[in-house]
């Protein structure tokens, strides 16, 4: 166990060199900002997307990028994974009832290269009700299916 005490604070024992500050920020600000860390920093690719299954073929965990593992559970399936054209993984996930073992609900999730997820479409057994949750524009939206047999937006809200 690691404690820290911010109750007194400590003049650092020898000056540290001015990093450049402003002038730093100002650079970054010629490019766009995500291509600019990127850029500054270096990454070990370990490879996109890797997928443990079982022997007979259910997926059992799925590593994305270098940090985000899905795993499965008895109430959570890893029913299905795909890598995109555009480098994205595509992942569905089937929730089940306890012992019945029947599937309660669908989940569609979209994640970058690198784990970050992107979006995630949630919808019930029947395929009568959504929500849809877009991570980059941190919105959230419910869909009910209309007439037409369409899902139709009928509520949006902010995350």
């Amino acid at each position: 166990m690691v404690a820290f005490s911010s109750s007194r604070r400590h003049p650092l024992s020898k000056p540290q060199p001015d990093l450049g500050g402003l002038e730093a920020l100002a650079q970054f600000g010629r490019q766009p900002l995500r291509t600019a860390f990127q850029a500054a920093g270096s990454r070990r690719d370990p490879g996109i997307m890797r997928v443990v299954s079982d022997p007979d073929g259910r997926i059992l965990q799925l590593k994305i990028g270098p940090w985000r593992v899905i795993t499965a559970s008895p109430e959570r399936q890893i029913a299905e994974a795909r890598q995109l054209s555009d480098e994205r993984i595509a992942v569905r996930i089937e929730r089940r009832a306890g012992a019945s073992g029947l599937p309660q609900s669908e989940i569609w999730q979209i994640y970058d290269r690198s784990g970050r997820q992107n979006a995630a479409i949630q919808t019930s057994s029947d395929g009568r009700f959504a929500i849809m949750t877009n991570y980059d524009t941190r919105q959230a939206f419910t869909l009910l299916r209309n007439r037409r047999d369409e899902l139709e937006t009928v509520e949006t809200w902010n995350i």
